[in-house]
């Protein structure tokens, strides 16, 4: 009992590290997404904006 005990602690500490890391992931992915976006849609209309002037405005 004491060993299951055991693996479920250990289980529940690297779900939460899993957790944490993928939270930053999804993170960083809708950012790029967005300024992304926001370019394309820009440049659509003729706004010469690159990314990175996005990006730096979203900022």
């Amino acid at each position: 009992m004491i060993n299951l005990i055991g693996e479920k602690d250990r289980f529940d500490a690297n779900w939460t590290s899993i957790e944490r890391k993928e939270r930053q992931s999804l993170s960083e992915l809708k950012n790029i997404a967005t300024v992304r976006s926001i370019g394309a849609s820009n440049r659509i209309e003729s706004n010469k904006m690159s990314d990175e002037e996005v990006e730096v405005l979203l900022k």
